[in-house]
């Protein structure tokens, strides 16, 4: 299965709630769940709570999960898509939109859409300047992976990596994404205390560039 992440910024002239609201209804409900090729759908809306550790310029991150990426490259051949697109304009900086065709890999827990339940941290990675693909992919795939989201507390953990086919026109806007699930934002906040070095080696690994790389969170609502 394939997982597309798309990283939306809200027009200026919104709000966070207001974005946050049309995305929901009538964006994600009906409109997005009215293409018959998507098998899951969940909206990552940011927590505004959470504002001071997020340096991710993005106000929504939707994730959703079609069956391979032949239905992934013709996802907007959906008789339904050209209405969804159509809907963009009023809530979203077009030119700011970017993509992301990944596949998942679970860590800890399953992947897959999941519960919505808790506090969910994101990180956006782009490799180090010199690592080819290869070598990123060798090191990315750490065993020791799971064994640090349970010392900072996390409670599901998966990684996502950019598909070979996303580097066809060139670079994606990153080349992988962690998800780490906590059970609420205080310990989220905790978990940097918990294990230092685990957060580092997670957040920050040496295979990835920290000054291109951010950090996202947000609160899930599945709606397929």
């Amino acid at each position: 299965m394939i997982k597309t992440m798309a990283l939306l910024t809200k027009l200026p002239q919104l709000s966070l709630e207001q974005f946050d609201a049309h995305w929901h209804k009538p964006h994600g409900d009906p409109l997005t769940l009215a293409i018959s090729v998507i098998r899951h759908a969940v909206q990552n809306a940011r927590l505004a709570a959470a504002d001071d550790l997020i340096d991710a310029p993005y106000h929504g991150i939707p994730e959703v999960w079609l069956d391979d990426v032949e239905s992934a490259l013709k996802l907007q051949d959906d008789p339904a898509y050209a209405e969804a697109e159509a809907d963009q304009v009023h809530f979203m900086d077009i030119p700011k939109l970017a993509f992301l065709l990944t596949t998942e890999d679970a860590v800890d827990g399953a992947t897959g859409p999941g519960d919505a339940q808790g506090v969910k941290l994101i990180r956006l990675l782009r490799r180090a300047p010199g690592l080819g693909q290869q070598g990123f992919d060798a090191a990315w795939h750490d065993d020791a992976d799971a064994d640090r989201g349970r010392a900072v507390g996390a409670l599901r953990h998966v990684r996502s990596r950019s598909i070979p086919e996303s580097y066809a026109a060139g670079e994606p806007a990153f080349d992988a994404v962690r998800e780490l699930w906590f059970a609420d934002l205080g310990a989220l906040r905790a978990a940097p205390v918990r294990d230092p070095r685990a957060w580092r080696e997670l957040l920050e690994p040496t295979t990835c560039d920290s000054t291109a790389s951010v950090t996202y969170i947000a609160t899930e609502r599945r709606l397929r």
